[in-house]
């Protein structure tokens, strides 16, 4: 594998870590069923998403709902 191709793969991977650490991800339209025309396989219609930043407790937030 190519060094680009790899150095692409880590930043889609870096990227989707981030989202799914600091937002919650909901669907608004059902899911799509496949579209195999083109060589990557995607939805055959777009996919509409809510999203809202999580909100992080502070530490001693978490030590006051632990007593």
């Amino acid at each position: 594998m190519c060094s680009g191709r790899r150095f692409g793969y880590l930043q889609v991977s870096t990227i989707w870590s981030i989202l799914l650490r600091d937002f919650e991800l909901q669907m608004t339209t059902p899911l799509p069923k496949p579209a195999y025309n083109d060589m990557v396989v995607g939805p055959d219609a777009p996919i509409m998403m809510r999203y809202k930043r999580k909100v992080f407790l502070a530490p001693e937030e978490i030590a006051a709902r632990q007593a």
